[in-house]
């Protein structure tokens, strides 16, 4: 299986997966040993998958995305009045700082893709390309459809995997999911997540925390913005994700640390 989409450095995909990709997408995970609710899940939101346009040349390819919250709780509108829209930028470009210094660096491909947004800021680009996000492309004002994006997410994963794999190229992956709340506004729900990831757990394609030098199996990171009421280890839990990273939203360290955290971990 091969995306139609143009695979030049400077091009960009026109369109989405269409219903023969789709297909072909849902054998392939039959074949790969997910289970028929967790294929069906996929198919629901595979329409908006806009495949990667950059292919590494390389055996080896690390694809790490980021899923910054920008729910208008972000934006000062939660119970502290805090407003955490430069400390999420800041998180952000500091990932993609610390990842140009590790020596996994030439095999990252990089997503960013905001929770209240189809279209991707970054879509599975070489780290050099990674594009930073500022107050010009970062603008907090939506919900927290977080169990819809992350089933998103984890579906463009899959499917670049999938794809990695019919190169004959091995592929490791990594997520890190920032949310200051609850989900709010998702058709889908945390089993719908769970299923997913536990189907990824059991077939060994997923660790609970991650090993830089594993070149197979996936991790996932739930970073909580703390708000003073939210239990992020149950959020976390209900959708089948074990490792939780914490960050006190009124204070800018706790913030650098736990981004750090992730940046130290995954690569």
């Amino acid at each position: 299986m091969r995306s139609s989409e143009a695979e030049g450095e400077d091009a960009m995909p026109k369109k989405q997966l269409e219903k023969v990709s789709i297909d072909d997408l849902k054998k392939e995970m039959e074949e790969d040993g997910y289970s028929k609710g967790a294929m069906d899940i996929v198919a629901s939101v595979a329409t908006t998958i806009i495949p990667g346009q950059h292919h590494l040349q390389l055996e080896y390819a690390l694809y790490i995305a980021v899923m910054p919250d920008d729910s208008s709780s972000i934006a000062g509108a939660n119970r502290l009045k805090k407003d955490n829209i430069q400390d999420v930028i800041d998180g952000h470009n500091r990932i993609i700082e610390a990842l140009n210094q590790s020596q996994q660096k030439r095999f990252i491909l990089f997503k960013t893709q905001y929770l209240n947004s189809e279209k991707p800021l970054n879509n599975w680009v070489p780290l050099e390309k990674a594009v930073p996000m500022t107050r010009d492309n970062f603008k907090p004002s939506g919900i927290t459809p977080l169990y819809d994006r992350t089933i998103s997410l984890l579906s463009s994963v899959i499917y670049e995997k999938t794809e990695a794999f019919n190169r004959h190229q091995q592929a490791r992956w990594g997520i890190l999911l920032i949310t200051d709340g609850v989900d709010e506004g998702s058709s889908h729900t945390a089993e719908d997540v769970k299923l997913i990831l536990d189907d990824m757990r059991r077939k060994e394609e997923l660790l609970e925390s991650c090993k830089p030098d594993d070149m197979h199996t996936g991790s996932i990171a739930l970073l909580g913005i703390e708000d003073g009421t939210t239990d992020f280890e149950a959020v976390a839990h209900s959708m089948g994700i074990m490792w939780v990273i914490h960050a006190n939203r009124s204070d800018p360290r706790e913030l650098r640390r736990a981004f750090n955290t992730f940046s130290r971990e995954i690569a």
